[in-house]
C-alpha cells in the first residue's frame, strides 16, 4: 500500500554570478537535469554496486529528466527574499547535513565585513558580488536552499527526484510485493545466508529476471545484503532481521503492541463505554462542521486546527465563527473509514510543520492498529512524541485517557480497526448517509417537496445545508429545495455537481438536475478578484514571455490574446515585475 500526493511543478530559483565559474557549473547542473535524463547519485552508486556483484546483469533502470519551473536571477536576492531563505534554513537546521548555524553568515564568504541585517547584505552582494557565496539555489516548494556547496544542490535534486517517483510511498509498494515477501521469509532463519547462484535457482528460468529486481530493490531498502565473499552469498540485514523476528514472536522491550497494564479489579472502561467515548467526539467533529453556527459543542482546539488546515472549514466572514468549505461537503458524504484516514494523512502533513518526528507518529499509529479493544495500555514506554499526540488523538475520539494523571489510556474502535476490515464505528454511529442501508431515505417530489425519513440528527443537518427544512417529526423531515437554500449552499463552496451526487444516492432527481445546474450559473455568473491588469506590451513576444511566465506560476486570472492584457492575482504583482524587470522590461 502507498499513500501517493499529488503535487504541482517545483518552483526552483538560482542566484547567479555571471562572474563565478562556480556558479556557472551548478547552474549547468540544473538546466542538464531538465533536459537529461537524472539519476541520483546513491542510485547511480547503488545500481553500480549490484552490476559488480552481478544481481542486475542485464537489467535497465528508468530515466528521465526532471520536472521542475527554473528561474535565473542575476540580480542578488532582495531583503524579503534574504529573509525567506534564513526562514527555510532554520527549518533545515534540524538536519544534522547543516554544519553551521542558519544566520546571515552562512551568505558571505570567510574573512569579508561583517552585516548588520539582511538590508545590508542585500546591498553588500550587489555592490561586492565577490563577497557574498555563489549561486544560491531556492526549492520555493518545500523550503530548501543551496548555498554554494554541490551537495546542497544535489540534495535538492534529490527531493526532486524522490517526489517525482513516488519516493518513500513508492518503496511501500515494493515491500507489499508477493515475491519480496516470499524471499524475507525463507531468508528470515537463515543466520548463515543463501548463496546468491543458489538462490536464482529457487526461481523458474522464466522469472529469474524478476528474482533479480526483487533481490535489488530489497538491497536498496536494507532489507538484505549481499556479502563480498566469493561465492556471494545473501540475507537479511542484521537489524531487519532481529527486529522481524522480535515482531513475529511478541517479545523484546519495544513493546510494539504496545505495554498493557496489569489487571487491578473491574475493567474502568467497557467496549461499550469505548465506543460511546469516541461517538461522542466523532459526532462533535462531524456536527460542528455541518452547523457551525449552532450552539452544538465545539471540538477541541487541535481538531477545530486540523480541519481549517486540511480545508474542510475556513474562517466565517467577518472573523466570526466557521465555514464548510466545499471540500468539506465530499468529506461529509464518504465513508467513517475514509473520513478517518482523511484525518489521519492531514495530521501526518501537520506534524512535520510541529517538529514532530513523523516515523514516531506512523510507528504509534500503526502500534494502536494493533492494539486489543477493551484493554488498557501504558503511557510509560511511550517517546516526547507520542505522549503528545495524545490529547490529539483524543479529540479525534482514537484514544481515551483515564483520569489518573493521565498515565494510561485505551484504544478506541477508531484505533484499533485502522488497518483491518472491520468497521471503525459501532453500527449506531450517526451517518451521514454513506451506509447502504442509508440508500433511498429520501423522497423528491416535482414540485421540489422532500421527504426524508431518518431520525438521525446528523444526516438532518447534511440536508438543512441546500433544504429549506419546513417541518420534523420523530422520524420525517419535510422540507423544499429552493433557489434561495441552494445559493445558500452554493455561497459555502458546495457545488450544484455535489448536491446532486447526494440526491442522486438517495433519490432519483432527475427532473431536478438542470434547475440546480441553472441556479449554480446564476451564481457564478460574476466573480470578483482583486489583481492588477498587464497592457501595452512593446511587442507580442514580450506579451507571450510574460504571460507564460505568470501562468507557470498559477497567477493568471483572466486573458485576453486579441489585446495583449491579462488580470493577474493581487499577491503575485511582486514576482511578475520583477520578471519583466529581470528581462529589461
Amino acid at each position: 500500500m502507498s499513500f501517493r500526493f499529488h503535487r504541482s511543478i517545483p518552483n526552483l530559483s538560482i542566484f547567479h554570478n555571471t562572474r563565478s565559474p562556480h556558479s556557472e557549473r551548478i547552474l549547468h547542473l540544473l538546466r542538464s537535469s531538465l533536459s537529461n535524463p537524472y539519476v541520483p547519485r546513491a542510485v547511480a552508486a547503488a545500481r553500480a554496486e549490484a552490476e559488480k556483484s552481478g544481481i542486475l546483469t542485464g537489467q535497465k533502470i528508468s530515466k528521465r529528466p526532471l520536472e521542475f519551473n527554473l528561474d535565473v536571477s542575476t540580480s542578488p536576492p532582495t531583503p524579503d527574499q534574504y529573509t525567506t531563505m534564513l526562514d527555510y534554513l532554520r527549518a533545515q537546521s534540524l538536519s544534522p547535513s547543516l554544519s553551521s548555524p542558519p544566520t546571515i553568515s552562512r551568505f558571505l564568504v570567510k574573512h569579508s565585513e561583517s552585516v548588520g541585517g539582511v538590508e545590508e547584505l542585500s546591498k553588500l552582494a550587489s555592490k561586492k558580488p565577490e563577497s557574498v557565496r555563489w549561486p544560491v539555489v531556492v526549492h520555493w516548494d518545500d523550503g530548501l536552499v543551496a548555498i554554494e556547496k554541490d551537495e546542497e544542490v544535489h540534495h535538492i535534486l534529490e527531493v526532486i527526484y524522490e517526489t517525482a517517483n513516488g519516493g518513500k510511498g513508492q518503496q511501500q509498494d515494493w515491500l507489499l510485493r508477493q515475491l519480496d515477501r516470499q524471499l524475507v521469509l525463507n531468508l528470515l532463519w537463515c543466520d548463515a545466508g543463501v548463496p546468491l547462484q543458489g538462490l536464482m535457482g529457487w526461481a523458474k528460468p522464466d522469472a529469474i529476471n524478476a528474482m533479480q529486481t526483487s533481490v535489488s530493490d530489497l538491497k536498496s531498502l536494507s532489507v538484505l545484503r549481499v556479502s563480498a565473499s566469493n561465492p556471494p552469498s545473501v540475507m537479511l540485514t542484521t537489524a531487519y532481521r532481529d527486529s522481524l523476528r522480535i515482531a513475529l514472536r511478541g517479545g523484546g522491550d519495544h513493546r510494539s503492541f504496545g505495554l498493557p497494564v496489569p489487571p487491578r479489579g473491574p475493567a474502568q472502561m467497557s467496549v461499550e463505554q469505548l465506543d460511546k467515548k469516541a461517538l461522542e467526539h466523532w459526532e462533535t467533529i462531524l456536527h460542528y462542521m455541518v452547523d457551525t453556527n449552532s450552539s452544538a459543542q465545539r471540538p477541541g482546539g487541535g481538531a477545530l486546527h486540523l480541519l481549517v488546515a486540511g480545508g474542510w472549514l475556513e474562517e466565517g466572514k467577518g472573523g466570526g465563527g466557521h465555514e464548510i468549505t466545499s471540500t468539506g461537503f465530499q468529506f461529509l458524504l464518504q465513508s467513517p473509514r475514509a473520513q478517518l484516514w482523511d484525518i489521519l494523512l492531514q495530521y501526518l502533513h501537520m506534524s512535520d510543520a510541529r517538529r514532530m518526528d513523523i516515523a514516531e507518529v506512523l510507528s504509534f499509529l500503526f502500534m494502536l492498529s494493533l492494539m486489543k479493544l477493551g484493554q488498557e495500555y501504558s503511557c510509560d514506554n511511550l517517546s516526547p512524541t507520542q505522549n503528545a499526540m495524545m490529547t490529539d488523538l483524543k479529540d479525534y475520539g482514537i484514544v481515551y485517557l483515564t483520569h489518573n494523571s493521565n498515565k494510561s489510556f485505551y484504544p478506541t474502535r477508531l484505533a484499533t480497526t485502522l488497518t483491518s476490515s472491520l468497521p471503525p464505528l459501532p453500527p449506531s454511529i450517526s451517518s451521514t448517509g454513506t451506509d447502504p442501508s442509508d440508500r433511498g431515505f429520501i423522497i423528491l417530489e416535482t414540485n421540489y417537496r422532500l421527504y426524508a425519513y431518518t431520525d438521525n440528527p446528523l444526516q438532518t443537518s447534511v440536508l438543512n445545508l441546500f433544504v429549506a427544512l419546513r417541518s420534523r417529526f420523530p422520524n420525517l423531515v419535510v422540507g423544499h429545495i429552493t433557489r434561495e437554500s441552494v445559493k445558500r449552499a452554493l455561497v459555502k463552496g458546495i457545488s450544484a455537481e455535489q448536491i446532486i451526487s447526494y440526491l442522486e444516492t438517495h433519490a432519483h432527481p432527475q427532473m431536478l438536475q438542470d434547475q440546480i445546474r441553472l441556479w449554480e450559473m446564476e451564481q457564478n455568473r460574476v466573480q470578483e478578484a482583486e489583481g492588477y491588469l498587464y497592457t501595452e506590451f512593446g511587442s507580442q513576444a514580450d506579451y507571450d514571455l510574460v504571460l507564460r511566465y505568470a501562468k507557470e506560476m498559477n497567477l493568471v486570472l483572466y486573458e485576453s490574446a486579441r489585446d495583449r492584457q491579462f488580470f493577474a492575482k493581487a499577491d503575485g504583482h511582486a514576482l511578475i515585475r520583477q520578471y519583466i524587470e529581470r528581462r529589461g522590461g
